[in-house]
Formats: C-alpha cells, sequence, structure tokens
C-alpha cells in the first residue's frame, strides 16, 4: 500500500510543483542525462518537473521556444501526432501552441499522417471551454468538411464536447474559483518547506515617470504576430541610493530585447550622457530583470532607462496581464484586449518595478486597428490614423498611482455617458448589443461618485470614470483608476431581464470599486501585507453609499451581517484561518491575502471600530488618514495613529493597541457570561466551530485573548443607540447594569457590532425567547434579533451549549416580518435539521417551521410583480423553506408550475429563476411516478441547456419513495453520474437508501470514479450520527484501509465528525425533541 501511494503522492506533488519534488525530479534528471542507461529513475524535468513515463514524448517544457522546437523536431520524425498530444496535456502554455502549430503545420500533418491527423484536431476538444475555442473549432470543421475522409460525425461530436464544456464553465467556474480561493487561502505550506521570500527590489531607484507603447494583435492579417503584442517603455527614475545595477520586473512571457542599443540608460537632464550597459541579467525566481551598469548611478540625480523592444503574449488562460477575450455577437466572433494588473501582473505586460509603493505618473501609447476602441485612465490626447491602424495618445496621468493599477482596454464598445453632480464625466461601456443594460450602472456609478466625493470632502482627482463590461474577466471588478473593469454580469442589469438579486450585485459591486478610488487608489497599501486597508475599506463603504443611492434596502441593517459579518465569521471559526496582516512575498501567498480576511472580516474590524470610536470620530480619523496620506501608501499602524489622534480628548482609545490584537492573530472570540444581581461576569475564549480540530501555530498570536469593546443593555433600559459600553482587556471582566431589577434579561454585542459571539446563561437565554415570543419583537432591534439567532445556533453547532435554547428563540419567528432574522434562522438551523431527519423529531421540526414561515409566506404568495428589493429577498427564502418542509400550498403551486413548465420546456418565463431548483425538487418529492418518469425522460434526452438539465437531475434525487431512488442510482451508475446523484439522495433525506446502494456497488464505483469513490462515503459522516452509522463506517475503513489511495486522515475526519454528531444526540436530542413537540402542539395549518 506504501509504495501505491509513494508513486501517487510523488506523481501529484511533482505535477503540481511540489518545490522538494521537484528539486528532487531536477536533480534525478541530471543524473539520468548523465548516464542514460541508467533507466530507474522515477521523475525527471526539464526546466521544471517532467513526470517519468517511459515516453520520451512525455515532456513538460516551460519556454514557448521549447515547445516550437520539440513540435517541429516531432514534425521531422513524422511523430507529430503523439508529442502534440503530450503537450497538449502537459504543459501550462501547451493548449495555445498545440493548437496553433496543429493549424499551421496542418498540410504537413495531413501529409504524414492521412485522415488520422483529424484525430489530432479532436483530442483538443477535452480541453477546450470558452466561445474562442469552439469558434477555432467550428472554423476549422468549415474549412476541413469537403476533405476526402472528414469523419463528419466524429467532429460533430467534438464539438458537442466543447460546448458541455462551455457550459460547465458557465455553471460552475464562478462558484469553483471562490471555492478554491477561500480553500487555498487557509491553507499555507508548511513553514519548513517554504522558502523564506527575499524577492523585493532594492531601496536604490524610486520612478517618476513611465512612457509607455503597446501594440496588440488581434486579426487573421497579423499573420504571426497575432494574439500577441509589442511595445517600448521608458522610464524616469531618481536615485535614492548609488547603485549600478538597474532592477525591473519583468514577467517569464515578457520577452525583452538585450541586443546592442536596445536598452539604453542616461541622465535625464543630459540625454546625451549615456551610462554603459554591461550586460543584462534575468533572475526567474523573483522575475527580475537586471540592467547591470558600466559605473555608479550618483545619489539624488535622475535618470531615463529605454527598453525600445519587448513581447509578449495575448494567450493568458488565467485572465491576468494583457490578455485575449473573445466574445460572440451577430452570429460573428470578436477578439478583445484587456488588462488584470493586480497584484503583480504589471510586469507581463511592460518592464517597471511592479511594487505597489513605487507609485508614478504614466503616458501611454496605444497602437491598434481603427476597428476597434482605444481605452487608458486617462482620456484621449490625440489619435492619429495610418492606414488601418490607429495610434492613440493619452493624456498623462493628473495622478501618481501603482502600477497595477494602470489599466487597458482594445475593443469594438460602445459608450453611454453622464455628467455627475460634480461635473466628472462617468462614461458606461460594453458590446454594442449590451449597451442598454447599462443605464442602470451608469446612473447609479454617478450618484456614488459624487457621495465619496462629498463624503470624504476630497474630490475625485482625475478627469474621467470609465466603467467597462468585459466578456471574460477573472474576478467580479478591478479598481483601475479611471477605468474600472468589471465582468459583464456585475455591470450589466436590464430590469426586464434580471432579478433583484443581480440589481444588488450590481449595486454592490460599482459601490466595492469606486469606494476603492479612496481606499486603495488616493492611499495605497505599502506592502501586500496590509490587504484589509484596500478590501477592507472598500467592502465596509458599500454600506452607506448604498444606503444613499438605495434607502429602501436599509443595507446596514439587513445585508452587513449576511454579506460580511457570517461569511467572515465562517471563515475564522477554525485552525486554518490566518492573521489580518501576516508577511507575504511569493506571488501565491499574495493572493492568498485576497479572501474573506481581508474583505468581510476587514469590514467586519472597521463596523467595530466605527462602534467603540463612535461614527463621528471614525469618520473624522479617516479623513484625516485619507489627507495625510493621499497620493502616498501606508500600514495599519498609520492608520490606527490617525483614529488615535482624532480620539483624544473624548474616549482617549489606544486603537493600535486594542486593533492588534484582532489583526496580528487569527480568529475571534466567545464571550461566556454569568450573572450575579446586576453584575455580569465576562470570560473570553477563541471560538472554534469543531472541537475536534487539531490546534497548530503556524501564525503569531496573542495568547488568543482580544480587547474586546463591550456595549450592553437589558429589558428596563433598551437603549440600543447608545448602549452602555465596557471593555474587556484580554482577559476576564465584569461589569454592571445598573438599571436592571435582577429578573430582566439583559444584551451584550448590541447590534452584533462587535466581532464576537456571545454566550448567556442558561437562564437569560430563556428569557430572551420568551419575550421575544410573548411581547412586542420590534423593541428588540432587528440586528440583535438577528445576532441572537446566529449567536444560538453557531455556538451549540460548535458543541458549546445545549441546543434547545436555538429552539426557543425560533419561536416568535412567526411574527417576524424583516428579511435578516428570517434568513438567518434558515441559515443557521441547517446543522440541526441534518441531525434529525431519520428521527421521530423530524415530523414536529417540519410542522414547525411551516408554521414558522406561514405568515411570510403568505405576504407575497408567488406574485412576482412588485419591485420591493427586501420583499423579493424574504419571498424566495420563504418560499424555498416551505416547499422544503411541505408547505400543502407552496406544494401545490410548485407542483403546477412544473407541470406547464414541462408541458413547454422553452417558456424561460414558466418558473421565477431563484426558484427552479424548489420547484422541480417539490415536484419530485410530492407528485407522482409519472411525474418523475417525464422529468428523467426530459434529462436523460439531453434535450434541454446544460443548466437546466444539471437542475433536473439532482431534482430527481428528491423522491420520496425508495424504489425510484434506488433505480436513479442504478440510471446513474450506467451513465458513470452516480458519484453526484448519490450525494443528491443524501442530501434530500434518502441516507439509508444511499449508503446501502454505495456498499453494495462499491467496486463498480472504485472502477469508475477510482480513488474519488472514497469522497462518496464520507460525506455520509455529515449526516451519520447513530451508534450504529459509527460501526458501518468503521467496518468500511478496516475492509478497504489497504486500498491504494485510501487516505488514513480522511477516513479519520469522517469517524470524528460521526462520533461528534453522536455527541449531539446525547446531548440534545431529548429536550429538543420535547421542545418541537410541545411548540407545536396546537399549531393548526
Amino acid at each position: 500500500m506504501n509504495s501505491y501511494k509513494q508513486i501517487e503522492a510523488i506523481n501529484t506533488a511533482c505535477y503540481y510543483g511540489h518545490q522538494h519534488c521537484v528539486d528532487s525530479a531536477q536533480s534525478q534528471f541530471n543524473q539520468w542525462l548523465d548516464n542514460p542507461e541508467e533507466t530507474s529513475c522515477l521523475n525527471y524535468a526539464s526546466g521544471t518537473v517532467l513526470e517519468m513515463s517511459h515516453d520520451s514524448h512525455d515532456l513538460y517544457p516551460q519556454k514557448f521556444l521549447s515547445e516550437i522546437l520539440y513540435l517541429d523536431y516531432a514534425l521531422t520524425k513524422k511523430e507529430a501526432n503523439s508529442v502534440i498530444g503530450s503537450v497538449l496535456r502537459n504543459s501550462p502554455i501547451g493548449y495555445s501552441m498545440a493548437v496553433e502549430f496543429t493549424m499551421a503545420n496542418w498540410d504537413a500533418l495531413r501529409a504524414a499522417h492521412g485522415t488520422s491527423a483529424f484525430n489530432i484536431v479532436w483530442q483538443f476538444a477535452d480541453f477546450m471551454n470558452t466561445a474562442a475555442d469552439l469558434m477555432k473549432l467550428e472554423e476549422f470543421g468549415r474549412k476541413s468538411q469537403y476533405v476526402p475522409g472528414f469523419p463528419e460525425k466524429t467532429y460533430q461530436s467534438t464539438v458537442d464536447k466543447v460546448k458541455l464544456n462551455i457550459q460547465w464553465m458557465e455553471r460552475n467556474y464562478e462558484a469553483v474559483y471562490q471555492q478554491l480561493m477561500d480553500a487555498t487561502s487557509k491553507t499555507e505550506e508548511p513553514a519548513d518547506e517554504r522558502e523564506p521570500f527575499d524577492g523585493r527590489l532594492p531601496e536604490t531607484l524610486a520612478p517618476s515617470l513611465y512612457t509607455i507603447s503597446v501594440t496588440p494583435y488581434l486579426d487573421e492579417e497579423d499573420g504571426e504576430k497575432r494574439f500577441t503584442f509589442d511595445g517600448s517603455v521608458e522610464i524616469i527614475f531618481e536615485v535614492l541610493n548609488s547603485t549600478d545595477v538597474i532592477v525591473l520586473h519583468a514577467h517569464g512571457t515578457l520577452k525583452v530585447d538585450d541586443s546592442d542599443s536596445m536598452i539604453t540608460v542616461a541622465e535625464k537632464d543630459n540625454p546625451s550622457q549615456t551610462i554603459g550597459v554591461d550586460r543584462v541579467e534575468i533572475v526567474e525566481k523573483y522575475e527580475f530583470v537586471m540592467v547591470h551598469l558600466t559605473s555608479n548611478l550618483v545619489m539624488g540625480s535622475e535618470y531615463i532607462i529605454k527598453m525600445d523592444s519587448f513581447t509578449g503574449t495575448l494567450h493568458h488562460a488565467d485572465f491576468q496581464g494583457l490578455y485575449l477575450s473573445n466574445y460572440t455577437e451577430g452570429g460573428e466572433t470578436k477578439h478583445m484586449v484587456a488588462t488584470q494588473l493586480e497584484t503583480t501582473n504589471a510586469r507581463r505586460v511592460f518592464p517597471c518595478f511592479d511594487e505597489p509603493a513605487l507609485k508614478a505618473t504614466f503616458d501611454v501609447t496605444i497602437v491598434h486597428k481603427n476597428t476597434r476602441i482605444a481605452l487608458c485612465n486617462m482620456p484621449v490626447k490625440e489619435t492619429t490614423t495610418d492606414g488601418d491602424w490607429n495610434t492613440t495618445v493619452f493624456d498623462t496621468t493628473s495622478v501618481v498611482m501603482p502600477t497595477y493599477l494602470i489599466a487597458i482596454v482594445v475593443a469594438d464598445f460602445r459608450s453611454m455617458e453622464i455628467q455627475t453632480a460634480n461635473n466628472k464625466t462617468m462614461r458606461v461601456w460594453s458590446r454594442p448589443e449590451a449597451l442598454s443594460a447599462l443605464n442602470y450602472s451608469m446612473h447609479t456609478g454617478s450618484e456614488m461618485l459624487t457621495f465619496f466625493e462629498d463624503y470624504w470632502e476630497i474630490g475625485y482627482p482625475l478627469p474621467k470614470q470609465d466603467m467597462v463590461a468585459i466578456p471574460d474577466f477573472y474576478f467580479g471588478a478591478m479598481e483601475n483608476w479611471g477605468l474600472v473593469l468589471y465582468r459583464e454580469t456585475a455591470l450589466l442589469y436590464d430590469p426586464q431581464v434580471n432579478d433583484q438579486y443581480r440589481k444588488h450585485r450590481v449595486a454592490a459591486i460599482i459601490a466595492h470599486e469606486l469606494a476603492h478610488m479612496w481606499f486603495g487608489n488616493l492611499v495605497t497599501l505599502d506592502w501586500w501585507d496590509h490587504v484589509w486597508l484596500n478590501e477592507g475599506y472598500a467592502s465596509f463603504f458599500e454600506l452607506p453609499v448604498l444606503e444613499a443611492v438605495e434607502p429602501s434596502w436599509d443595507v446596514f441593517n439587513q445585508f452587513f451581517q449576511r454579506d460580511d459579518l457570517y461569511r467572515a465569521m465562517d471563515f475564522d471559526d477554525s485552525w486554518s484561518s490566518h492573521p489580518t496582516v501576516r508577511p507575504v512575498g511569493w506571488p501565491d501567498d499574495i493572493w492568498s491575502q485576497f479572501d474573506r480576511i481581508a474583505y468581510q472580516r476587514g469590514s467586519c474590524m472597521n463596523m467595530m471600530m466605527r462602534t467603540f470610536l463612535g461614527e463621528d470620530t471614525f469618520k473624522e480619523g479617516l479623513k484625516s488618514y485619507l489627507n495625510e496620506y493621499q497620493y502616498s501608501n501606508a500600514v495599519s499602524d498609520q492608520l490606527f495613529a490617525e483614529l488615535t489622534k482624532a480620539d483624544v480628548g473624548k474616549k482617549n482609545t489606544d486603537v493600535k493597541k486594542v486593533m492588534d490584537t484582532w489583526l496580528l492573530q487569527m480568529g475571534y472570540p466567545v464571550v461566556t457570561l454569568s450573572r450575579d444581581g446586576n453584575t455580569i461576569h465576562a470570560e473570553q475564549t477563541r471560538f472554534i466551530m469543531d472541537p475536534n480540530e487539531e490546534p497548530n501555530d503556524k501564525h503569531y498570536d496573542m495568547g488568543y485573548k482580544w480587547h474586546i469593546p463591550l456595549t450592553f443593555t437589558d429589558e428596563s433600559e433598551k437603549e440600543y443607540s447608545n448602549p452602555t459600553e465596557a471593555w474587556m482587556e484580554v482577559g476576564p471582566a465584569d461589569f454592571n447594569i445598573p438599571t436592571s431589577s435582577g429578573d430582566d434579561w439583559y444584551l451584550v454585542n448590541i447590534n452584533q457590532n462587535g466581532f464576537y459571539r456571545v454566550k448567556y446563561e442558561d437562564a437569560n437565554w430563556n428569557k430572551l425567547a420568551t419575550y421575544l415570543k410573548e411581547n412586542d419583537h420590534t423593541t428588540i432591534p432587528v440586528r440583535t434579533r438577528a445576532q441572537l439567532l446566529d449567536d444560538a445556533f453557531s455556538i451549540a453547532n460548535a458543541h458549546q451549549m445545549d441546543q434547545v435554547y436555538s429552539i426557543k428563540l425560533l419561536e416568535y419567528l412567526s411574527k417576524e416580518t424583516d428579511y435578516l432574522p428570517l434568513y438567518t434562522a434558515i441559515l443557521r438551523h441547517g446543522y440541526t435539521r441534518d441531525m434529525l431527519k431519520r428521527t421521530a423529531a423530524y415530523g414536529y421540526l417540519e410542522r414547525h417551521m411551516r408554521y414558522l414561515l406561514n405568515n411570510s409566506y403568505w405576504e407575497l404568495e408567488w406574485d412576482f410583480s412588485h419591485d420591493s428589493h427586501l420583499g423579493y429577498y424574504k419571498q424566495i427564502d420563504s418560499l424555498r423553506t416551505a416547499c422544503y418542509y411541505g408547505h400543502s400550498d407552496c406544494i401545490m403551486r410548485a407542483k403546477m408550475q412544473f407541470n406547464q413548465w414541462m408541458d413547454n420546456i422553452n417558456d424561460t418565463s414558466a418558473i421565477e429563476s431563484n426558484l427552479k431548483d424548489t420547484v422541480y425538487c417539490a415536484a419530485m418529492k410530492y407528485g407522482s411516478e409519472d411525474i418523475w418518469e417525464r422529468a428523467w425522460s426530459l434529462y436523460d434526452s439531453e434535450n434541454i441547456p446544460s443548466d437546466e438539465r444539471s437542475r433536473v437531475r439532482s431534482a430527481l434525487a428528491c423522491s420520496k419513495e425508495q424504489w425510484i431512488l434506488e433505480r436513479y442510482m442504478e440510471y446513474a451508475l450506467l451513465k458513470k453520474e452516480a458519484s453526484s446523484v448519490i450525494g443528491n439522495v443524501l442530501r434530500n433525506s434518502g441516507h439509508t437508501v444511499a449508503w446501502d446502494f454505495t456498499m453494495n456497488n462499491w467496486n463498480e464505483l472504485k472502477e469508475i470514479h477510482g480513488n474519488g469513490a472514497l469522497s462518496i462515503v464520507w460525506q455520509f459522516a455529515d449526516y451519520m450520527n447513530t451508534d450504529s452509522d459509527l460501526t458501518k463506517l468503521q467496518a468500511f475503513g478496516n475492509k478497504y484501509m489497504d486500498m491504494p489511495g485510501f487516505s488514513t486522515s480522511s477516513y479519520q475526519n469522517a469517524v470524528d465528525k460521526v462520533k461528534l454528531n453522536i455527541d449531539w444526540m446525547k446531548r440534545n436530542y431529548q429536550p429538543v425533541y420535547q421542545q418541537l413537540k410541545d411548540a407545536t402542539r396546537n399549531y393548526v395549518l
């Protein structure tokens, strides 16, 4: 077993660039080169890792030149068929190179391989997943369809495969990307395997002006240059410390011509006085271009370096740097380029000092075909035409900025514009066909820009603000100064087509990006350790601007906790989290900073500071910070100094002392309270959701104790606007509630403004639950009502208190008319629901939830003709949950709508888009066998779009009939789709049938899914909570422990999870069962 695991571990680690594996493989490869007769090497490498396959075709070349030479060599040897496939499968840039090589050498390939050459092309389909890929394939098909031997059926199957891949990307990419980003941001390489980063630029030079020219090639007539770019750059810089080397950044894909006279250095004020270039050194490790000089540069003097020629590719699969984007309009494929330079990708476009503190001004010129427009951060200064080409020169940037904020777009786009109230030009750009969907963004962006100017009393310093909808964009948006780029779904909103979810997303992202014009652009983080200074502030200040522009949304009360606090707490309640401020350097470490810790937790830090400083002091300190460091850079301590200064003579808070405990260590506390008369005793410990999780000491900590700002009130006082305050100074504390009678309930952390959880003694939980149920619940603010539900469920879910108190709190919910508490209850009760699913208590839970949601359900029913934003959110959540728990009217409506859709599957308006999953599932769960069979036939026919087909596949698992579920899993097994189907059956109350099917068909599942079949088993642990379940899981583990690929840690985690669930049942089942039974005794529905 160990041998199998060793082989798989080494192969996979080397494939994904594990440094020790790469180094070992390189060493073994060099040994093999010295003695080719020795064939015992396990792995070998050339530049980077090469996996050993006993077939010398399976190379993994890293350089374009290596690729080209290797493919050309294979062509002469008539081995191109297998070689192209190897390059395609094994090289990061292999796909683009293999496709281009195949097309360029098609005649030669046909001559060498005959009709078998078509198989070279068909293999590309497994890796094609964009509209541009499909266009290439279909263009090939049109050109080749009359060639003798052209396999029409195979071609069509290949096209269908690419379409399926595109549909997969459309449905899954964003969610998978977010999940991976979140997961990897919580994961760091062990410290002893991570080489310390020593790749900062030396503190010798500071740029002041870049003069850049870039020419992208996008058209067929551009020949071999197509989908590349070239350019030149001149940089004026000051010498801070005398040196004889100029160190710039240039990515490996950017080729700088360092031949004679192509790189020159001269005095700025005396250009004829040149400094000799001795040599140019490339340091790939840190992406450095080091220009060694023949003499020292003089400290305090200014020089200019000119690099007359560099070239690069537009093919960046990660949509970073200057990259190619494709879209279809009017049946024609269009090509464009856009940029994404944050964090370290300006160096992919031009040689530069690519660090955020090295700000400069920029002169940019773009040479492009005159069928497209060119955009940059500044307005166009002049445009000249030479034949088919335009040279567009832009004004020099009116402000200094870091390299990562430079932006370029070259596209056949159209625009609309408006003048803001402060007379700034706001323009929105998109594909011509999408232009009408930009009206909301234009007006909203205009109002938001004006709001921020007035709020900060600092004008927007550029003459225009462009916002551009890009078809292919990696992130939601990017805050380039003067030219903000958005993913299309983040900027386009058509009220005739899109729902309120889309409207909210568009408005929130625009708010976030325009907040960056002050936090990030005007004042920029000094280094990537402090990403929260950019992202946390942009996230937080979405709230006041949305409150101003869309006041009916009530974003502070209804969305802050949902979008920021809950997401941050859920991320930070694990030992795999990380501090907000921590040392980073390597590009992947830098990217790992852009997660919920920087964004959502950063926003929560601002809410907490705003609370303990007071809104006016907080704003005053931030205005001082923006003014003090405008057009410069800052670190967290400088921000804290300004906030501390603003509080002098008021509360005199030492902001750094407080906030260091929140930013330099990960996690957050749960404050446990106990009462003795009017005195409350508070203890603090770190809140960890999974008590089985193994602690680690990867990160700096301060004993996991915090300076905690407590705010509190009680039943007699009910003071929520200006509650009493007290501090917990990195330890326990006592505080008094002078107005309390001793029998009153009390509340701590009013409106959940502090980033901590509150655990009351049992008596206070009971008092609060009774008050909410029997009195006017609105006398407790909406955010505090949501907080009570959030804390009670979360602390109980973490096995730190009895679950029955959260169930008691739920009982008031039938009176709730606000969105946030309803959302919180639905979100947080899921663990309780899953624990009860196979018990007698579940029927009571179903009845309880139907009753609690009944008023909310009938408030708007299924009528979506209204324009209430909060009403829509509440309506969707109410309908989803009501149907889930079997609300009779909801089930009737869902079945009716499903039947209407089945009668006309092309009617996209038959079912509200955000209720399709609910409607489909309800129809399968409560419908007849005939309805299920019709749905299965529709799914099996593949005559519906992939997203609808995926919904139907999930819904088919909702049936309550065991024999139907058994048959469905058998069907899925034949179609090799059993893994996802078993998971769907399991989640939809089919635990027993899913487990039995998995065990009975284990050999077939293992054959289809390989080691991945084990993950099918591990997912059952979330729902297992009996000794019998544990026995079954352990029996499986004992039987298959020697299976290759068996993960002992995954198995043990599953076992531990089941044991934890069993403990929950022992502690909570009987009280929860009795509480639900008593609560539902007199319900009438």
